[in-house]
């Protein structure tokens, strides 16, 4: 996921842009809740529950900025009227991340267990993803300026002693909510301060806690993790976390939970990529509504979401003497900076489709050649390649199977890939799909069923595999009504499906009573105007359980860091440790700046009653 060497310069020019004030590149989030997870009521008395409680936070703040039903809010969450409330939440996101009082939370239970919250409590608003591996301060300050939010999960990392000097290896973690980063872009991103809600600081079994803020230096170290030769690992280390023990912190993980959005191009000539958030939180450092332009004379022909949902791949359509060229691009949401990946050649209907894995590596058809391609670089490294027997319309990832899914439709196949391509099982469409000459084809990660959708038909196929073989059978079809073609169909969460009909999308999903796919209740996304393309973010993990499963990949200690955190003092405005009359003028000045800082009384706006609630705490002074 990291693409640090390339955000850097991104990330200045951003900060720039910003005004002397923000060069350092400061973000942060206000108001988020710190609860503990040692509370009463909670299996083993919430001493595990390190995950679920940092997600819970996130459920109580969105709650309070802008969507009250994730949580029952608005409410004052340091009040000790609402402990049990918080511990019911808390109980029941451990339940779902299966979070046990011996084991912690382990694999992917923890992000198969907020998505379903989610799904539950906002259906096909919010997502979250969850990624392994090298997770830089650049890549946190990315995902927050982007309206983000973001835990983060260190591992243990006992010292060895090994042939080749000492080795770390992963014993364990802890997961904690991240509210703020400072100086990112400082001395090239060197020693930024993280800042975190901490579960594991607790005030008592029975209490709600005062909340607060721990800090720690966010260092990129290389380390070994054998005790014999070879390459090392390099981790962003919670370098004042555990200042003395021969167990270092090192960040190895990360959720994110923001608003689902849709990324489309107008139906229109209109030279434009746009995206379009569910919901808009107070607090955003982004609208609800972004337009990144594209140059004149291109439109944008299909577009894929990264799993990190940070930037975007597009095929750009150029009309030139020559006829339409498709060039692939990479688009970064976060500042708007462009990479032109180079030439593919036109597919079926002029449409080049792409899709990336779960892995965050983009899957693309250069005429008839299927190639995975490593996009994380200054240029694409092609990883995979195989030659199908006829272009395909359509390509999906299934991340609950792992397989690459492909139509052809001019040799009526639907193809399914290992990831790497090595193993295929190509198989003819059944006989009552009708000719196509175009289509698209998306598999439901929970019935194993694959959709299928046809331009110029009103219909959403279901196929199932034959049981005992790898044959396809029509399993029956639903008629949309009012719908005279169906362009595209992406998956969404938990079963659920996004179908662009003529220009506009309609939301599908299964009927809860018999399974059957329906029109949802939720049209999500139902008043954008017609579009030619899209592409729906959703909750998305590159959980491998080769490498990530096992005691050692629990996040789960109740964790003494040895940090005293920084209690809340709503009249320390400017956070420079001091209340001073500094901090009304400034309080002043972010109120009629609309800064989200300025909203003392959580009420997700910011009136004249802020102003009195400011002074009134400026005069009560710091805990």
């Amino acid at each position: 996921m990291s693409r640090s060497s390339r955000m850097l310069a991104s990330l200045i020019i951003l900060a720039g842009a910003a005004g002397a004030a923000q060069a350092q590149c400061n973000v942060y989030r206000w108001s988020v809740p710190d609860f503990d997870q040692k509370r009463d009521g909670l299996a083993g008395d919430g001493g595990m529950h390190c995950v679920p409680t940092s997600a819970t936070n996130w459920m109580a703040y969105i709650a309070n900025h802008g969507f009250p039903p994730m949580m029952s809010g608005p409410r004052d969450w340091q009040s000790q009227a609402n402990y049990n409330l918080v511990t019911g939440t808390d109980a029941l996101m451990g339940n779902l991340m299966g979070t046990t009082a011996a084991d912690g939370t382990t694999g992917s239970g923890g992000q198969n267990g907020l998505s379903l919250y989610l799904l539950t409590h906002a259906p096909y608003m919010f997502t979250s993803s969850h990624w392994y591996g090298t997770i830089t301060p650049f890549d946190m300050f990315f995902q927050m300026q982007t309206n983000g939010l973001v835990n983060i999960c260190y591992g243990y990392y006992k010292q060895f002693p090994g042939v080749s000097g000492n080795f770390y290896s992963r014993d364990g973690g802890h997961c904690v909510t991240l509210n703020g980063l400072v100086n990112v872009c400082a001395g090239g991103g060197v020693d930024p301060t993280i800042r975190v809600r901490n579960p594991a600081d607790d005030a008592g079994l029975f209490s709600q806690s005062l909340f607060a803020t721990a800090t720690s230096r966010g260092v990129l170290e290389n380390f070994r993790t054998s005790p014999l030769p070879g390459p090392t690992k390099t981790l962003t280390r919670m370098a004042d976390f555990g200042v003395g023990s021969t167990t270092r912190r090192y960040v190895d993980s990360m959720y994110v939970i923001r608003s689902n959005f849709n990324c489309w191009a107008p139906a229109s000539n209109t030279n434009s990529i746009n995206v379009t958030q569910a919901v808009s939180l107070f607090g955003d450092p982004q609208g609800q509504n972004t337009t990144f332009p594209l140059p004149p004379g291109v439109t944008a022909g299909i577009i894929a979401v990264h799993p990190a949902q940070t930037m975007v791949a597009y095929v750009q359509n150029i009309v030139g003497g020559a006829g339409v060229q498709h060039r692939l691009h990479l688009l970064n949401l976060a500042d708007g900076s462009d990479q032109d990946f180079g030439l593919l050649l036109p597919a079926v209907h002029d449409k080049s489709p792409i899709a990336f894995d779960r892995f965050g590596r983009l899957i693309t058809c250069d005429g008839s050649v299927l190639k995975v391609i490593d996009v994380d670089g200054r240029a694409p490294v092609t990883l995979f390649s195989r030659t199908l027997a006829s272009p395909a319309s359509s390509i999906c990832f299934d991340d609950a199977l792992d397989e690459v899914v492909v139509l052809t439709p001019g040799n009526r196949r639907l193809i399914r890939c290992s990831p790497d391509l090595a193993t295929v099982i190509d198989e003819p469409l059944p006989s009552g799909v009708p000719a196509m000459g175009d289509g698209s084809v998306v598999p439901d990660p929970v019935t194993h069923k694959y959709l299928l959708t046809i331009p110029g038909d009103g219909s959403v196929r279901e196929l199932s595999l034959i049981p005992g073989s790898a044959r396809l059978a029509l399993d029956g079809a639903l008629l949309l009504p009012a719908v005279q073609s169906i362009q595209d169909i992406q998956p969404a969460d938990g079963g659920g499906f996004f179908a662009m009909c003529d220009g506009s999308v309609r939301v599908l999903d299964r009927d809860p009573t018999n399974a059957r796919l329906r029109i949802s209740p939720n049209q999500l996304f139902g008043n954008l105007p017609a579009m030619r393309c899209m592409s729906i973010s959703r909750s998305r993990t590159n959980f491998d359980p080769a490498l990530h499963s096992g005691p050692a990949w629990n996040n789960l200690p109740d964790a003494d860091e040895g940090v005293i955190p920084v209690v809340d003092c709503i009249g320390d405005f400017n956070l420079d440790g001091t209340l001073n009359v500094q901090d009304i003028f400034d309080f002043l000045a972010g109120w009629f700046a609309q800064d989200p800082h300025a909203d003392t009384n959580d009420s997700a706006s910011l009136t004249v009653q802020d102003i009195f609630d400011f002074l009134a705490a400026w005069f009560a002074g710091c805990r």
